[in-house]
């Protein structure tokens, strides 16, 4: 099982994600709330335990926008 967690830049989660062999798809979601580039959530609660042996597509969230931090 893994842990899904939020508010990593986008590079740093999908390399967690890469390395433990998750599937995943990004959206991009505009928020002025939090810096671009970061993973502002996921379709899975945060804290939820991810099944590494489901093959569930997981979406992840990044935030884009004009703010800078």
């Amino acid at each position: 099982y893994y842990t899904l967690i939020n508010f990593q830049s986008s590079p740093e989660y999908t390399a967690e994600l890469d390395a433990l062999s998750i599937p995943y798809q990004v959206e991009i979601r505009e928020s002025t709330n939090y810096p671009s580039g970061y993973v502002i959530g996921t379709d899975h609660l945060q804290g939820t335990r991810y099944d590494l042996e489901s093959g569930t597509v997981v979406t992840v969230y990044v935030c884009e926008n004009n703010q800078s931090y």
